[in-house]
């Protein structure tokens, strides 16, 4: 059993939302170590595994500023001087994009460990999706960083290792075969559902 737990800040967000918790949990048990497990079964091992994560993501620094950038030299009142403008609107919303995951797996082991198989299903749900949100032209701006939406995704590996399933002086062949499959799916963006 594992735990911990983390606290980010970051100075690109808002001032009340700069900082964040990310925790996460693993378990793990190993069938086939325990009494009742029977030495002369052909499936050697087995280890059941359950995991819990959360993480997040960041943007550029201070992108929850109003930004002053200088522009070209101009001549006002006879004199060349440097003018400044505003460059980037200020979101006093913005925060973390976090990702919380689940993952499920088991893995085999047959035949004194000759024959490997792990299987994995996971899932994981991002929200608060960090964007730069498109912005009318007559605004002035082109776009202001965002959280905009929310995003799932699930999958399942499995890896199958069998390992020297011929083995002489003169040849040796193992093999390993992977499958995988993954999906994304957006559950919602910029309120245009």
């Amino acid at each position: 059993l594992t735990g911990t737990i983390r606290r980010d800040g970051f100075s690109g967000f808002a001032k009340n939302k700069k900082s964040a918790y990310f925790p996460s949990a693993g378990l793990a048990w190993v069938l086939s170590e325990e009494n009742f497990w029977n030495d002369a079964n052909m499936l050697n091992y087995v280890k059941l595994r359950a995991s819990y994560g959360s993480n997040g993501n960041t943007v550029s620094r201070y992108s929850s500023l109003a930004l002053v950038s200088r522009s070209n030299q101009y001549i006002f009142d006879g004199q060349s001087v440097l003018g400044q403008y505003i460059s980037s609107l200020a979101n006093n919303d913005l925060s973390w994009e976090k990702t919380n995951s689940y993952n499920f797996g088991v893995d085999f082991g047959l035949f004194d460990n000759k024959v490997m198989t792990n299987i994995d299903y996971y899932t994981s749900k991002t929200t608060d999706l960090i964007w730069a949100l498109a912005l009318p032209q007559l605004t002035g701006f082109s776009s202001i960083t965002s959280n905009v939406g929310e995003i799932d995704n699930e999958g399942i590996e499995v890896s199958l290792h069998a390992n020297n399933i011929v083995n002489t002086p003169a040849f040796k062949w193992s093999f390993d075969l992977f499958f995988d499959s993954n999906r994304n799916k957006i559950k919602k963006l910029v309120g245009l559902d």
